[in-house]
Formats: structure tokens, sequence, C-alpha cells
């Protein structure tokens, strides 16, 4: 918990907190900036969940940097990634097979659908929430985390919305807090404060930012990690190619070995 009186590593960045009301606070780049040039306070412990940042964030040079620098860096993962290359600990996430939880993708469509937890945690792996559940506890937090299971957890999650864990079991497919609606732009507009696709942000302008991203220049090499390949090299970052033949199990294309024999 922050002390009171300490001011948060967003504060140059109050729209930060304004993103999304139900998505939670972004302090992404602001926790760089904290690790680096340690104002407001220097942040030298950080426990990351299933991300990549040192790949996957602005500026990943920056970022690896940070990661550098940092004392103690503990990641919640499936993957020894180049994030968890600096990890002090390791602590192994279990599968999306071994968990239940919320579809997140569908949601951001409107329906919510459940996915049951099928087969029993792998090895020394536990589900990420119950990491994050005992961790929290562990650390003097426990009326922060209150709840015995995962379902528990989201029956509390999902309480506004009147939906239920046991109204979703008995309805596989899924429920929709909302009617379904397309093109909704069209009598409401965007979520921005024209309404319109914004390419110039005023907002951005009124805080003191620039109102296109970089457009008062390049930045360095984004590639973090682009020391150590060669020249030439194919980067693809969201694993997609123009031949996008998914896999039925896991989503992810199945022509990926052919780009791991151009660049492994």
């Amino acid at each position: 918990m922050r002390p009171a009186g300490v001011a948060p590593i967003t504060q140059a960045y109050p729209l930060f907190n304004e993103f999304h009301e139900t998505w939670g606070l972004h302090a992404q780049s602001c926790l760089v900036d904290a690790i680096l040039d340690e104002t407001p306070y220097p942040v030298r412990m950080l426990v990351e969940q299933s991300g990549n940042p040192v790949v996957t964030m602005t500026d990943a040079n920056r970022v690896r940097k940070a990661f550098e620098k940092l004392e103690f860096l503990v990641v919640i993962d499936m993957f020894l990634n180049r994030t968890a290359r600096y990890a002090d600990v390791i602590l192994p996430a279990s599968g999306c097979f071994e968990k239940t939880q919320l579809n997140r993708a569908s949601m951001r469509n409107s329906p919510v659908i459940l996915q049951n937890q099928i087969i029993d945690w792998l090895g020394d792996s536990r589900p990420d929430w119950k990491i994050v559940f005992d961790l929290g506890r562990r650390l003097g937090f426990e009326s922060e985390f209150p709840w015995p299971s995962a379902e528990a957890a989201i029956d509390h999650q999902l309480g506004p919305s009147g939906l239920t864990v046991e109204m979703l079991r008995q309805n596989p497919d899924g429920l929709r807090a909302a009617p379904l609606e397309f093109k909704k732009y069209h009598n409401r507009g965007f979520a921005t404060p024209s309404g319109k696709v914004e390419f110039f942000s005023e907002r951005l302008e009124k805080e003191g930012h620039l109102p296109v991203p970089f457009m008062d220049g390049g930045t360095e090499n984004p590639i973090s990690f682009a020391d150590t390949i060669g020249e030439g090299a194919v980067i693809n970052v969201n694993n997609l190619t123009d031949d996008d033949r998914r896999d039925p199990v896991t989503g992810t294309p199945s022509n990926r070995c052919f780009m791991c024999r151009i660049e492994p």
C-alpha cells in the first residue's frame, strides 16, 4: 500500500487513471520512469504477471534498462520469455485448462463466457489467481483477498451485472449483460471528446503532452533485443503472418515453425 502523503508514480499523467472505468490504473511507462529516475520515489522490486514488457512495451530498450536496474523481480508466467530472464524468482503459472476464469476476449464484444477448469494443476504450477491471492495474504492484505476460490472471486467481479458463475455454467455458450448492437458509432459516436476517430488529441495537448505520438521525431530502436539478431531478421511480435491458419486448440498460427526457421 502506498503510504499517506506519497504521490503516485502516475502523478504527472493523470489521464492514465481515466483510461477506462473498469480496466484499472495504467502505470506502465510511469513505472519505468520511477525505476530509472526514482521519481516520485524509487521502485526497486516488481512482480510481473502474464506478460513480456521487455519486448512489448513502448521504447523497449528503456524498459530493458529499467528491468536490469531492479533489485528484485518476480515473474508469474507459463513461459521463460525475455522478461523472465531478468527474474530472481519465477512462479510457474498454470495453463488455461488448469483454472476457471472468465473469457476476457469475448467480454470485449459483450458475451460473458466462463472457461471451466478441466485438469488439475501440473507440477509446481498454480493458477495465477491463487498465486496473487496467496501473496497478498502473506503480505498482510487478507481483507483485500477474502475469496476462497476462483468461483467466489468471479461472482464478486460479476456482481454489478447480475450474472453468477452458476448461471454461466448453465449457459456454456455465454450470456450477455447487454443486448448485442452493431455500428454503435452511427448513433453515439466513438468514445472520444469529439465522438470521432481522433489522430490529433486536443485532450493530450491541453495536458502538456504531444497530441500525436512521436510527432517531434523518432526514438531509439524500439526492439530491445535488436543487437542480438541478424540483419534483415523478421520480427513477428503478434505471431501473425499473411498465412494466418490458427491451431484449433492454442489459437496460435500453425505456421509459427516457418517463422522460427527464418529467425530462431
